[in-house]
């Protein structure tokens, strides 16, 4: 009974379906904080879970996934610009360009699309990017910018010399590219945070819906579509 609990706790809360990480890895990370909370009975724990909301936050953090790196399967960076420099640039020379990712995990997505965008035809002040995570450990070591080689795959590496600088075994990213990502930590389920971000005209909410229950896959995308510009 305690593990249909918490896993109702988590459906209800982020729109988790359990299946998608399997039992295993949820009973992973349940122990992980019931030895944090030096609990060994279950049931103590679930009902920890439903009296804290700090508890569920940390639950949170360790059940999902924060597998990402730069430049993640490179054409969706490639459509941005296509779309930006053939379709948004002539009909909007004069208007801020903004672009959502969401979840932006440790903040390798955004800061890609703020690359791609500085390499595009658009000006540095004419384009935001805004990054959108429930993980509060993810959103702070995105805005540290600093990342290990796990962060860099594949062979095209050229942005790697361009806007990193290397320190022993970590790169530090330019200040250029961090100043033009601002980071939030907040669920994309919550309609009220959603909507204090404006609207968007690209939203990148890639390998997301495979951890969601069909009631959330349809709620995010209620949500993300009212965050869109009349053609985002």
């Amino acid at each position: 009974m305690s593990d249909f609990e918490i896993a109702s706790i988590l459906q209800n809360a982020i729109g988790l379906k359990v299946t998608s990480i399997g039992i295993n890895a949820l009973n992973r990370s349940v122990q992980k904080r019931m030895t944090a909370l030096s609990m060994s009975d279950k049931s103590t724990y679930v009902d920890k879970l439903k009296s804290s909301s700090r508890e569920l936050k940390e639950l949170i953090e360790e059940v999902i996934i924060p597998e990402t790196w730069f430049y993640r399967d490179q054409e969706p960076f490639k459509a941005i610009r296509r779309y930006l420099v053939n379709q948004w640039v002539p009909k909007h020379k004069y208007k801020l360009f903004k672009v959502l990712s969401a979840p932006c995990s440790s903040g390798e997505e955004p800061y890609s699309l703020a690359m791609t965008l500085l390499n595009s035809e658009l000006a540095p002040d004419k384009f935001k990017v805004i990054g959108v995570d429930i993980s509060r450990r993810s959103i702070d070591k995105a805005r540290k910018g600093i990342y290990s080689e796990h962060s860099f795959r594949g062979t095209d590496l050229v942005f790697q010399t361009r806007f990193f600088k290397k320190n022993n075994s970590s790169f530090i990213l330019d200040g250029k590219i961090r100043e033009k990502v601002q980071f939030y930590c907040g669920n994309i389920l919550d309609n009220s945070f959603m909507d204090g971000l404006g609207l968007f005209d690209v939203i990148f909410f890639r390998n997301v819906l495979i951890y969601f229950d069909t009631l959330a896959r349809h709620k995010a995308i209620a949500t993300l579509y009212k965050l869109l510009t009349d053609d985002g």
